[in-house]
């Protein structure tokens, strides 16, 4: 193996360590002295590959995210808005719930937000890129599906914040010895992001009442 191909193994190492810790502990209370001795290294050696903590947990994170924000985006296959939703909502969930442990890491828009604030302002844009790329991912599937009138949307940014945040905040109730598998659950939670934008977006668009 070349040196170049070994620092990226080890620099994969580190990163696959050091997220283990980030998401079992947290960010505060997670040392680099200590993600050191989980890989069996000296400190010196884990600041051969990385500056600071600030920039391993960077490094942790923006693979957590390339995780999530790629597998939601390979599961939409559809040509349909409706069901390109479906699909979207159904890896969303279904990412969070199996998982969990690492969602953790960033439950909720807003607690990614005060985790993201803690680091330097470049690398909170990193971040913030990522969770805009899923974001936009969604965005562009409403805007197609109110486009073709398959949807009735008045604002396809808050209807967008309104799903990711129901569908982020999975991870808080579910029960894995519960009844409902995480499959049961993401086909549920698409069952209702579809009935939140097929319903009539202002009372005008209601249907008449039979008499």
């Amino acid at each position: 193996m070349s040196g170049i191909a070994q620092d990226s193994a080890s620099r994969t190492r580190v990163v696959s360590a050091a997220t283990a810790l980030f998401v079992r502990d947290g960010f505060k209370s997670t040392s680099m002295k200590a993600i050191a001795q989980q890989l069996g290294i000296s400190p010196p050696a884990l600041y051969w590959h990385f500056s600071s903590k600030q920039e391993l947990y960077l490094a942790a994170m923006e693979a957590l995210l390339d995780d999530f924000v790629g597998f939601v985006a390979d599961q939409v296959t559809a040509e349909e808005p409706r069901e390109q939703l479906r699909q979207f909502v159904t890896g969303h969930v279904t990412w969070k719930l199996e998982q969990r442990d690492a969602a953790g890491a960033y439950t909720s828009s807003l607690g990614m937000r005060d985790i993201v604030h803690e680091l330097p302002a470049d690398h909170q844009s990193v971040l913030i890129e990522r969770q805009r790329r899923h974001l936009d991912k969604l965005r562009g599937i409403l805007s197609a599906g109110a486009k073709d009138g398959a949807f009735a949307i008045e604002d396809v940014n808050i209807t967008g914040f309104a799903i990711v945040t129901m569908c982020e905040y999975v991870v808080a109730w579910y029960d894995p010895l519960g009844p409902l598998s995480p499959a049961q659950i993401a086909s549920k939670y698409a069952d209702l992001a579809v009935s939140m934008v097929t319903g009539p977006a202002t009372p005008e668009a209601r249907p008449p009442k039979r008499s």
